[in-house]
Order: C-alpha cells, then sequence, then structure tokens
C-alpha cells in the first residue's frame, strides 16, 4: 500500500503473524482483489489474481496459504486433462459428419465447457462457503462439508480418467490420425487457458471496484482509519506486502519454523551489533589512555627543559636541542618520588 501505517510498537510478532493470517485467509475466501495497489496500482494485484485463479498459472505460482491447495490444484488439472482427451476424441468421430467451419464452432463450444467444468471442480474442491470467513463458516459440519469436497473432487478425477480412457479407446477404434488428434487436444486447451484470461480480468475489474470503499486511503490516516469488513477484516494495510511475498511457497505447517530462523537471524545480528561497539568502546578507551600517557611525559620533561635554559641563560652558554633531550632523559631517568634522589639525578 502507499498508504501503508506503520504496525503499533507494542505489538509482539505473534499478534502481527495472527493478524497476517487472518487477513490473507480471510481475503481469500472473500475474493478479495487488492493487495499490494492502490488507486492507480492495480498491476501488482492483477498479476496476484491470475497466478492465484487461472488453472495452469496457479499450479506453479498459487499462494501457499489459499483454501486451494497445491495437491488439489494437480488433481484438478488431471481432471480437466483427461475430460480434454475424450472430447478430443469425440470431435474426430463428428468430423467426418459435419462441415470444417462447424467443426472449429464445436471445439471453442467445448472449450468454453471445459472452463466451466473447470470453475464448477474448484467450487467443489475449495468449498468456499465453509472456509475461514465463508457465509457458513460458524456451521458446526463445516470440517465435514470441507472434506466432502475434497473427496468429491477425487472422486471427479476417477470418472474423468475413465473418459480419458474410453477416449483413447474411441480413437484407436476410429484409427484417427495421432496429429490430428493431438492437434484438437492442444487447440482445445490453447483455448480454454486463453479464453479464461478474459473472464478472469473481468471479474478482477468488478471485484476491484465493489470493494474500492476498503482499499481507498482515508482522507487522513492520523485521524480517520482504514474501513474494515468483507475481505479486508483488519483494514487494507493487512496482511503486509512482505508476509505475502514470503509465505508464497511455504506452508503454513512450516511458518513457525521460518519464524524462529528470523527470530535467531535477528538476535544474532543484536549480538554482532553489542560486540562491534564493544570494541569500539575499547579502542576509544585504549585511544583515550594512551593520548593521556604521552601528555604525561610531555608534562614531565617541560621543568627539565625550563631548567636547562635557564642554566643557559645564566652562562650565557647556547644550549643547542641535542642537550635539551639529554636533560630530559636524564630527568626520566632518574625521577623518583624522592626529592633528593631527584635531585642528585638532575645534578649529574
Amino acid at each position: 500500500m502507499k498508504c501503508d501505517e506503520k504496525p503499533l510498537l507494542e505489538e509482539d510478532g505473534d499478534v502481527e503473524e495472527e493478524r497476517n493470517e487472518r487477513a490473507t485467509r480471510e481475503g481469500f475466501a472473500k475474493n478479495r482483489v487488492v493487495w499490494f495497489g492502490g488507486p492507480g496500482d492495480w498491476q501488482k494485484d492483477y498479476v496476484f489474481h491470475i497466478e492465484n485463479s487461472h488453472t495452469l498459472v496457479s499450479m506453479c505460482r498459487g499462494h501457499a496459504m489459499h483454501q486451494f491447495d497445491r495437491v488439489d490444484r494437480a488433481a484438478h488439472l488431471c481432471c480437466v486433462l483427461c475430460m480434454n482427451l475424450f472430447i478430443s476424441a469425440w470431435l474426430q468421430r463428428e468430423k467426418d459428419q459435419v462441415m470444417m467451419a462447424d467443426y472449429y464452432t464445436w471445439v471453442a463450444a467445448w472449450s468454453v465447457a471445459l472452463v466451466a467444468y473447470d470453475k464448477a471442480l474448484r467450487c467443489l474442491a475449495t468449498s468456499p462457503c465453509f472456509q475461514v470467513g465463508g457465509s457458513l463458516h460458524e456451521a458446526c459440519c463445516r470440517d465435514c462439508c470441507r472434506d466432502c469436497g475434497r473427496q468429491g473432487l477425487y472422486l471427479a478425477l476417477v470418472v474423468s480418467a475413465a473418459f480419458a480412457i474410453a477416449g483413447v479407446a474411441l480413437a484407436i477404434s476410429l484409427r484417427a490420425n495421432v496429429s490430428r488428434f493431438f492437434g484438437t487436444f492442444v487447440a482445445m486447451k490453447l483455448f480454454s487457458y486463453l479464453g479464461e484470461l478474459a473472464p478472469l480480468s473481468w471479474t478482477f475489474y468488478l471485484r476491484r471496484e465493489r470493494q474500492r470503499d476498503f482499499w481507498t486511503p482515508p482522507p487522513d490516516p492520523k485521524i480517520s482509519s482504514w474501513r474494515q469488513g468483507g475481505a479486508y477484516p483488519l483494514g487494507a494495510v493487512w496482511p503486509k506486502p512482505d508476509f505475502l511475498i514470503e509465505r508464497r511457497h511455504v506452508p503454513e505447517r512450516f511458518a513457525h519454523v521460518s519464524k524462529r530462523a528470523a527470530e535467531r537471524n535477528a538476535q544474532a545480528r543484536r549480538r554482532r551489533s553489542e560486540e562491534r561497539s564493544k570494541l569500539a568502546q575499547r579502542l576509544d578507551s585504549f585511544a583515550a589512555k594512551r593520548q593521556q600517557q604521552q601528555q604525561q611525559q610531555q608534562d614531565s620533561r617541560r621543568p627539565d627543559l625550563e631548567l636547562a635554559q635557564l642554566y643557559a641563560a645564566d652562562d650565557d652558554v647556547t644550549v643547542d636541542a641535542p642537550l635539551v633531550d639529554t636533560f630530559a632523559r636524564r630527568s626520566a631517568l632518574f625521577s623518583t618520588d624522592d626529592p633528593l634522589v631527584d635531585t642528585l639525578g638532575r645534578r649529574t
């Protein structure tokens, strides 16, 4: 978000983690479409919507916290491909009885039917009404209904596999041209996957406009807060974009592992910072002591220099620098706490 709010300082990591997870799961269940952008910034949200809604793209780019997990997505894709094999064989049988224009019309029509079959399987597998934030989430039988939906998907996979076997047997019995058979198969899938982008784009636009009141920044964030409700239970600022990106490929059951690793890394960084600061303090203390010792040595030499200059002034003798250094060394050599010894040292 461009007008993102800073997290409260008194919240610990567990509270922030809980808010991010709740906003993410309820957002997916209630068809939230604005996650990253805001007014005039829709490209990231559109790509994120396609990655989690398109049949083929979601196999590789679907979010790990989406209610339609990747195992179910794989079963769902196999269902569609198996049904596509049967329809391709059936069209090969009908091709000799219709004109070429009618044949391509049938290909396009069955491609649309496959898209509808795809959406029906997705709804069966995810059971969105029984997910977190759904209209029937509080029902006592929600877990049973969700399990039945997933089992229904695998039952549809068995039925679709039977249709695929029947389609291959039909193609063999008709002695269909292999290249033409698979050409029809690929053409139908291209029609389906490319044609799926149009309804997904339209639904993205409609949902984005319907949710405008929730993701539009308030006039003054210091006075008024983001609107909450619907697909935005905690406002548009939750979940954080970094959370969505980090959890894209991390399943929920491994989330605590990554969290502990992040905490360990933060503690290690703090320890290294403290060690560097302590080392810098020791170096500063050593430099200060060294400078103090040098200053004391200079102060101890000053009386000897003054005495040498005084003797030279009394005897009208010019004292050169080596003589001054000799007095200084002797003074340092015989410097003691005893005044008598110190005087003897100076006279010698």
